[in-house]
């Protein structure tokens, strides 16, 4: 997990929330093989992609959604691929612009899209609370050992946010902040880390 200086260094309250995550790789013997497996097996690189109403808002003098897009290019450079999700999940083609905000954060029905993907790994940005966050994480468990990294960009004292971020966080990925508006370059940097092959 990236180490900067500023609010995306998880300042309290976010670094209690943000720290437990390193703890969610499996413990069990059978568990940790099988997820070894998984892993090796699978693919590819899948962005989740918040695109919901919200991503229309300005982050100092741009919209979030175009930060996000900017910060999403290299990466898919790199072969990652990007499902965008307000109310549905949307495949992005390579080198695809991520649709208009709109609708709500269904995350839990992007994260039903990626399953029968199969990727290696999940980076979900998103900037709120999902619709519903239950849903989301049976639907983040039913992906096995998937390792899922998650990226916050929303406000910091969004309590309810930022443990949601935490607990969906697993299979030995992290949960971390960036601010947008401040912090767009270092965005682009940790996801093209984490889409590459030395984020495994």
């Amino acid at each position: 997990m990236d180490n900067p200086k500023g609010r995306g260094a998880l300042a309290s309250p976010l670094a209690a929330l943000v720290a437990r995550a390193a703890a969610s790789l499996p413990t069990e013997t059978g568990a940790t093989a099988a997820a070894g497996a998984q892993r090796q097996n699978g693919g590819f690189t899948v962005i989740l992609a918040d695109v919901s109403s919200s991503m229309a808002d300005y982050a100092g003098a741009r919209r979030k959604c175009d930060i996000l897009e900017d910060a999403i290019a290299p990466a898919v450079r790199d072969g990652a691929h990007v499902v965008a999700f307000g109310s549905y999940a949307k495949d992005l083609p390579a080198g695809g612009h991520l649709p208009p905000p709109a609708g709500s954060t269904a995350l839990h029905l992007a994260l039903r899209h990626v399953e029968a993907m199969r990727p290696r790994r999940l980076v979900v940005v998103s900037d709120g609370r999902p619709d519903d966050p239950a849903a989301a994480l049976r639907a983040a468990d039913r992906l096995g050992y998937v390792r899922i990294d998650v990226i916050y960009c929303g406000p910091d004292h969004d309590g309810e946010a930022l443990r949601f971020m935490q607990r969906l966080a697993r299979g030995g990925g992290a949960a971390s902040a960036h601010d947008m508006a401040r912090e767009p370059q270092r965005l682009a940097n940790t996801l093209k880390r984490l889409a590459g092959p030395a984020g495994i």
